[in-house]
């Protein structure tokens, strides 16, 4: 007889029993669905706080001084906030050409997102103590382009939360497409400001 017990051996419970469990994958994100929503929402704000503005420097009247430091300031909001779209987008022209990374330039993104918002928010703020014509063609024109700046900002935002969840080519498509479309609109915006102002 032997001088030991032969016990069973206990099962072990859970992930441990086998070999490891391979993590279900990502669901992939559906970024055109996210993309329009997002789009959609920010038609509607955007317009709404257009329309605001546009109502709140129509009934203002800004003193000399006051109309000095609003073009300081909207000049300084202007460096801010397309300075950082420029950081960002020169960021994915270096990705293109190999020598970043998509991630280096999703990080760039996310660090920049407030200067840019905050720039943004400053040239409308700003603006509206300019005094600006709004009965001339070249006002109209730069108001349009500044709406279309603030949905496509959103819209870039949700592309750009879809490439951090899951890149895909087809947000990185998107994310092509908001960038080109934010370089044309903030030059010509400023250099219709130029115009406007001469």
């Amino acid at each position: 007889m032997s001088s030991t017990l032969d016990l069973p051996q206990p099962t072990p419970l859970g992930p441990a029993a086998g070999p490891e469990a391979p993590l279900a994958p990502t669901p992939p994100v559906r970024v055109g669905r996210v993309v329009w929503a997002g789009f959609g929402t920010a038609a509607v704000v955007v317009g709404a706080l257009a329309g605001g503005c546009v109502w709140t420097a129509a009934h203002l009247s800004s003193s000399p001084t006051v109309h000095a430091v609003a073009l300081f300031a909207h000049l300084a909001a202007l460096i801010a906030g397309f300075g950082a779209v420029l950081a960002v987008d020169w960021m994915a022209l270096l990705w293109l050409t190999g020598r970043r990374s998509i991630e280096a330039v999703l990080e760039a993104a996310t660090s920049v997102a407030i200067p840019i918002w905050l720039g943004y928010a400053g040239l409308v703020g700003t603006g509206m103590l300019l005094e600006p014509d709004l009965a001339s063609t070249w006002t109209k024109i730069k108001l349009a382009l500044v709406v279309i700046i603030g949905v496509n900002g959103v819209a870039a935002a949700a592309v750009h939360h879809a490439m951090v969840r899951h890149p895909s080519r087809a947000a990185m498509m998107l994310g092509a497409v908001c960038a080109t479309l934010s370089q044309a609109c903030w030059w010509t915006a400023t250099a219709v400001g130029f115009v406007n102002a001469h």
